[in-house]
Formats: C-alpha cells, sequence, structure tokens
C-alpha cells in the first residue's frame, strides 16, 4: 500500500488542536484514524499528509457538533501560530510583501482548500474554494479560512482592516 505525500506542516492543526482540548474534547479521539499522535504536532515542521490532516478535520467537525466552529478557531489564529514563517510575515515592510511570504508555502497551510488573492489599491481580494465532499467539513474548511484571513488582516493593517464582503 502507498502511503500519500507528506506536504503539509503539522503546525496547521495544532490551533485547532488546542482549541478543541480546551473545549474538553479527548486528544485521542481528535487524532483516530489519523496514523497520529500529539507528539506529531510538537515539531511544527513535521510533515504530514493531505488525507491525515483531513481525517483530523473530520473527527473534528463530528465531535464539535456545532456551526461556526471554523469561525471560532479561524478568528484565534495569529500569525505567530504559523512559526517563524508568520513571524516573516509579520515583519514584512508592506502587506504586500507579506502576501507574497505565504503565497511560496500556501500548499504547506491552506490545506484542503485553494486560496488565491490579487491586490487592487487598498483592497486585497481573497478568493477561497473547497472541493470537500463532505459538506460540514466543506463549511468548516471555508469558515476556518476566511475567518484566519481576516484575523491576519487585522493583524498586518490594524482594526481598520475590515471585509467588503
Amino acid at each position: 500500500m502507498t502511503h500519500p505525500p507528506k506536504r503539509v506542516y503539522a503546525i496547521t492543526l495544532r490551533k485547532a488542536h488546542s482549541f478543541m482540548k480546551a473545549e474538553g474534547f479527548d486528544a485521542e479521539a481528535l487524532l483516530a484514524n489519523t496514523e497520529l499522535s500529539e507528539d506529531d504536532l510538537v515539531e511544527p515542521y513535521n510533515l504530514i499528509s493531505e488525507e491525515q490532516a483531513r481525517m483530523y478535520y473530520l473527527n473534528l467537525v463530528r465531535l464539535a457538533d456545532r456551526a461556526g466552529v471554523g469561525l471560532e478557531i479561524g478568528w484565534l489564529t495569529a500569525l505567530s501560530d504559523m512559526g517563524p514563517h508568520g513571524m516573516a510575515m509579520m515583519t514584512a515592510p508592506t502587506v504586500g510583501e507579506s502576501l507574497e511570504k505565504t503565497w511560496a508555502l500556501r500548499d504547506n497551510y491552506n490545506i484542503l482548500v485553494d486560496w488565491e488573492y490579487t491586490l487592487s489599491d487598498n483592497l486585497i481580494i481573497h478568493t477561497v474554494r473547497c472541493g470537500e465532499p463532505d459538506m460540514q467539513l466543506r463549511i468548516f474548511l471555508i469558515e476556518r479560512g476566511l475567518a484566519t484571513l481576516q484575523a491576519h488582516a487585522e493583524e498586518l493593517i490594524g482594526s481598520a482592516a475590515k471585509p467588503v464582503r
């Protein structure tokens, strides 16, 4: 049996994992059927497969069993949660340069969603798509992605960074 390639940083699961544990959910239940242990989440740049991440998030949405949990987790995700890469984004001289820094590594962080952006005058246009067949998981992934983008925008630009739509 061949295993899928490992290209996703384990750090992408850490905020969700700590959030769910703080909510009282069992780590073993969150990691069920992933072939991961909590030790695998300690090293931020440990590589896991998209399927391991997908199974983790399926476990999360089924255990949480509530609308908006993706928004909650995304909103709490700071640039520093991305490790040294996030810190590099915070120190970029412009928002455009910060976005360029993340663009090169987007597939290691923006798992299970397709994300694109364009800059236009004083507007950043984010496009987030997700082909996930499980509706509950797709909603979670898109909500988490959008909330994370907004949290990061406000962290980089300040509270004036409000979504237009």
